[in-house]
Order: structure tokens, then C-alpha cells, then sequence
């Protein structure tokens, strides 16, 4: 389709961290002000790209994204148009109640957003000792390209690529049942062991099934800060106890239980 000029974007003044939340809010106001007009059509994906300098696949990301949110829409072999009916115009009285409402989601807490800004910052600085990311050079690739091929290929024959037990694989938790019972003497079923994704998931877990109005979790002075962070999120009070020569302060510690209630004690700082 012919156009008798090009429409201009720029993210100046478009809020936003990245370049895909900067250009999806600047068509949205462009929208919401009436710039861009109910069913006027937008610039193709490339050409956007190339005007902004910035990738087309996050051009066609946008796109995607708003056509599924209502602002716009997607015509074959004619291209992408401001919506006819955009979304607030078609809000009932009740949705538009929920819009306004001063009642918003839990922020997260201080320590949550410097844990992630701390992550990313270690993400960019290899020579930095961390807490869990694991060394590269070390990875055989070729192995693990050949086995998750080979897995891939038979579940995909066995028809068992959709979702499994949430606990996981019965064969893992079978084995480690074994495990534990030969090696650990500790007397558990199958179905009393759940597999996670790691350290952090299983205490994120944890922080989910104890109670927070039951009591306090106690954990070490020098203690592992995500797990922190993990039982403050689902509205724990964290007491630090503190620490001596031999480990934990055992004095320190019976003042804490005489003062509060317990709902749980956080060792693996």
C-alpha cells in the first residue's frame, strides 16, 4: 500500500529499560493520543527497523505483542493497522473499576532487585568468584549435543514430550529412593521425594509450604542472601543469629527461640 509519507517513531521520551518495552509504550501512546489513528496503517517491520537502527525480529515482537493486546491489527498481504476498536473503548464500567483500583501487586523487595542487578553485573565479569556459575571450559558439548539428541529422539517416539509428574521423573525419584534408603537410613517412598531445579527452587519451595504467621525463620549472621530473600518474599521475618569460633552462637540462639516463635531454622549459610 501506498503512503503519501512515512510515519516517524523515536524513543525519546519513550519509558522503558529495553528497546522492545521502549517502542511497544511509544506506539501505545501514539495510540492512546491519537497520533496514530484508528486504522491507519503502520510502518512494515523492516522499514521500522531500519529507521530506529534496531533489530526486526524485536519490530515484529512488538507488533505481535499488541496486536494480541488489541492496539493493533494484522492484515494478510496488506500489513499491520491501528486497531478499529482499541481497548479502552471497550472496557465494561466493572473492568474499568479494576484498571484504577489503588490496590496493586507486592513490590519486590530491595534485597530481591540488588540479588538480580548483583547476578547480571556477575554475568558480564567471568573473573568474579560467584555462587553458582558454573566454569565453561569444563562442559563437554559434544557429549551432552549427542545425548540430548538421543533423548529427544526417543521420548519424541514415545510420544512423552508432554508434560510429566511435577515431582519428577518416577525412575529419577525411584533411584534416589534407593539411594537414600541404602546410603542415608532414612525410610521414605517415592512418592514423598520431589525433584527441583535447584538449590534455590527447593527453598523457594519451603518458603511456600511453612507458615509465616506461625513464626520467625532463623538463620546465620553470614547467611545465603537468595534464601533470604526467598522467605521475606512470601512475608517471613528473617532474625539473624550470630556466629562464633565454633559456628553457630548457641546462646545467641536460645535468647532468639525465648523471644519468638519459630517457624523454621535456615542452616546452610
Amino acid at each position: 500500500m501506498l503512503r503519501p509519507w512515512d510515519i516517524q517513531f523515536t524513543f525519546e521520551d519513550s519509558c522503558g529499560k529495553t528497546l522492545h518495552s521502549k517502542l511497544l509504550n511509544r506506539i501505545t501512546k501514539d495510540i492512546q493520543t491519537g497520533r496514530l489513528t484508528p486504522g491507519s496503517i503502520l510502518p512494515g517491520s523492516r522499514s521500522l527497523a531500519n529507521q530506529l537502527g534496531i533489530n526486526r525480529k524485536t519490530v515484529q515482537q512488538v507488533y505481535e505483542e499488541l496486536e494480541v493486546q488489541g492496539w493493533l491489527k494484522s492484515k494478510r498481504r496488506r500489513g499491520t493497522f491501528v486497531s478499529e476498536t482499541l481497548p479502552e473503548q471497550s472496557l465494561s464500567a466493572a473492568n474499568t473499576n479494576l484498571l484504577s483500583s489503588t490496590i496493586k501487586t507486592k513490590p519486590s523487595s530491595k534485597l530481591v532487585e540488588n540479588l538480580y542487578l548483583d547476578a547480571l553485573a556477575l554475568a558480564d565479569c567471568v573473573s568474579i568468584t560467584n555462587d553458582g556459575t558454573p566454569d565453561a571450559r569444563l562442559i563437554p558439548y559434544e557429549l551432552l549435543a549427542r545425548t540430548y539428541r538421543r533423548v529427544c529422539v526417543n521420548l519424541s517416539r514415545q510420544a512423552k514430550l508432554g508434560y510429566g509428574d511435577p515431582r519428577g521423573a518416577i525412575e529419577l525419584r525411584n533411584s534416589i529412593q534407593k539411594m537414600l534408603s541404602s546410603d542415608r537410613f532414612m525410610n521414605c517412598s517415592e512418592q514423598e521425594i520431589c525433584i527441583v531445579r535447584g538449590s534455590q527452587m527447593g527453598i523457594y519451595l519451603a518458603s511456600r509450604i511453612l507458615d509465616s504467621k506461625k513464626g520467625v525463620i532463623i538463620m546465620e549472621d553470614l547467611c545465603y542472601l537468595p534464601a533470604k530473600a526467598a522467605f521475606e518474599s512470601n512475608g517471613f521475618e528473617v532474625v539473624k543469629c550470630r556466629l562464633d569460633e565454633q559456628g553457630l552462637d548457641i546462646a545467641h540462639l536460645r535468647e532468639i527461640l525465648e523471644n519468638h516463635n519459630v517457624s523454621g531454622i535456615d542452616g546452610a549459610g
